[in-house]
């Protein structure tokens, strides 16, 4: 029914942003790195998938591998520089790296839409086989369920423990023979995959991407939903998510 499909579109909505404040809570939470450039490599996951859909690609996992992959492109190439510069260097790189979204949409116009956006992201396949609402809602749900897994196994094993050695002190952790630029460019870098993911999904999710999605209000909605479900806890991304969602639905429906 409309009502079920209504809920199951809300659902997937929360998929999408547990994906990017997981992502968020991997890197600041755990590795201590305050940084805003989730949301730039959400738009760039979200518009591989449109060019890919727009040259005829529905594939959904080719669109789910490519977004990663784009993600982490994004996330490498701007945290280098960020990180190596400094501590709060990070933090004031993926907020210039998000304002930034729409100049460089605009400057691949031919391939992005510009601030027109992009459409076309209809029915889309998994193996070959096109699916229905309830089919890719089914995939959306499994994509975020396989990530806190991957996240959960991240933290508890010793990687993870070593993150959370960095954020309680650097110096520490250089005493111990960690490289505390190497673990901050990966927490920074692996934080960045799930955004990507998240992009492919929301593409498909909404049908129509612009610029307007990807804004900086979003990045401060996302930080605000990583603090309030716990920076620090793998649990925590779907209970902000969810806040995120539904919080401004029940104040309106109020």
């Amino acid at each position: 029914t409309a009502f079920d499909e209504y809920w199951q579109r809300q659902v997937a909505i929360i998929v999408v942003y547990t994906l990017i404040v997981s992502g968020l809570n991997l890197s600041f939470g755990y590795g201590g790195e305050l940084a805003l450039g989730q949301v730039a490599m959400f738009a760039a996951g979200a518009y591989v998938t449109a060019v890919l859909a727009n040259h005829g690609h529905y594939e959904l996992l080719l669109a789910l591998v490519a977004s990663i992959a784009a993600a982490g492109i994004v996330g490498l190439v701007s945290g280098v520089p960020g990180l190596r510069l400094g501590h709060w260097s990070l933090a004031l790189t993926s907020f210039f790296l998000v304002l930034l979204i729409p100049d460089v949409l605009t400057l691949l116009e031919d391939e992005t839409g510009g601030l027109q956006g992009l459409s076309g992201m209809l029915d889309p396949t998994l193996f070959g086989m096109t699916l229905d609402w309830t089919g890719f809602f089914v995939f959306a749900f499994v994509v975020g369920c396989l990530w806190l897994v991957v996240m959960r196994n991240l933290v508890l094993s010793r990687y993870g423990r070593s993150l959370r050695v960095l954020r309680e002190s650097p110096q520490l952790a250089s005493s111990l023979g960690l490289s505390v630029f190497r673990l901050r460019i990966s927490a920074y870098v692996l934080g960045s995959l799930p955004a990507g993911a998240a992009g492919g999904v929301f593409a498909y999710l909404t049908g129509f991407i612009s610029p307007d999605a990807f804004t900086l209000n979003l990045a401060i909605a996302l930080l605000a939903a990583s603090v309030i479900g716990g920076v620090d806890s793998i649990y925590g991304a779907p209970v902000g998510a969810a806040l995120l969602v539904l919080g401004p639905l029940q104040t309106s429906g109020a």
